[in-house]
């Protein structure tokens, strides 16, 4: 059986593949994570940690497909009125701001892009997309549950 990450990674996939068999997006836009996941030069983890997210958001990060920002410049629109955030190294949109400040504190999305308001957000909270009218976040530590429409991981 499949575990929880396995099947979000399969669903962002699916998800982006969608976009490219509908037209809307080239195949060269998407980039894909190599079967081991995306190395620590490569992914963001020194500044997604010093943001405070647990291990397991920086997991299912090393493991999903990004857009190459080259491929649309600063406005594909992804979701309605959100465009993708890329956590690689070389595309990073905080590139160049200090995340170790930032720890335990409120941290202002215009500068940071990883919060959805001048707040301090749950460990387990990531962000994938950013926009002025929508920001879509994945919970990692919340999952599907039949008692209730979500409940805490273990």
């Amino acid at each position: 059986m499949a575990s929880d990450r396995d099947i979000l990674i399969y669903c962002i996939k699916r998800q982006y593949n969608l976009l490219v068999y509908v037209a809307y997006l080239d195949p060269d836009t998407i980039e894909s994570s190599p079967p081991e996941g995306w190395s620590d030069e490569q992914l963001v983890v020194d500044g997604v940690r010093s943001l405070g997210r647990t291990e397991r958001v920086i997991d299912l990060l090393r493991h999903i497909p990004y857009f190459r920002r080259e491929s649309y410049g600063e406005r594909l629109e992804f979701l309605v009125e959100a465009v993708p955030i890329n956590y690689l190294r070389y595309s990073w949109r905080s590139k160049g701001i200090a995340a170790d400040p930032c720890v335990g504190k409120s941290i202002d999305h215009n500068d940071v892009l990883l919060m959805p308001e001048d707040a301090t957000c749950p460990s387990s909270f990531i962000s994938l997309t950013e926009g002025r009218e929508a920001t879509w976040w994945i919970d990692e530590g919340m999952r599907p549950n039949r008692a209730g429409p979500y409940s805490k991981a273990n």
